[in-house]
Parts: structure tokens; sequence; C-alpha cells
């Protein structure tokens, strides 16, 4: 919702898109915030950005923070599809600026 509200929905991320695209009207349906902490490999995380770009739910900005697990069987892999991801969603244009941070654990 406009105003400055935010939303958590505790449910599967397709289900929230789905319930997204049958919002009633345009305000309530575009994101100015996007997050994604799913314990999961990337390309999956990023499978969400890439449906909410396509459905047409992004507002315009909208800041989009997606956390990458790493899931690999190396810290090489995990650099290497992290790269052709980031490369690939500003290619795709579903991501214009991005702008990367490494997180340490918390556990």
């Amino acid at each position: 919702a406009r105003g400055g509200s935010i939303v958590h929905w505790r449910m599967r991320g397709e289900d929230a898109i789905s319930k997204l695209a049958e919002a009633e009207s345009e305000h309530t349906r575009k994101l100015s915030l996007f997050v994604c902490d799913m314990n999961d490999g990337l390309e999956n995380a990023c499978q969400l950005l890439y449906q909410v770009h396509r459905r047409g739910l992004f507002d315009s900005p909208c800041l989009a923070v997606v956390t990458f697990k790493n899931t690999c069987r190396s810290k090489r892999e995990f650099h290497d599809r992290k790269r052709a991801m980031m490369r690939r969603l500003k290619r795709d244009g579903v991501l214009h600026f991005i702008h990367e941070i490494h997180l340490f654990a918390n556990t």
C-alpha cells in the first residue's frame, strides 16, 4: 500500500506474487520494496524477481533486496554462479543498479 506501508506476508513467494497480481488497485499492486531471504539456491531466489518483473509488479523506482545463500560445493562455484546471475538480471532489465554486500553468518 502507498504511504510508506510495509506488509509482511507469511507465505511462499509464488503465492504472494499471485495475491499481489490480483489486487484491485494499481496502488496496492505495485511493489516499491521487494525483499527475498529464502533459504534456497540463488537461481530460485532470482526466479521470484523474474516473475514480479514479467507481471509488471515493480513500481518505479523499486528497491530489491535478495540474499544469495551459498548452497554450492565450493566458494568458486558460488562466486561464478552469483556473478552469472547478477549479469543476467542486469542484461534482462530486471535490475538496473546492483550493489553487492557480503553479510557474515549470524549463527
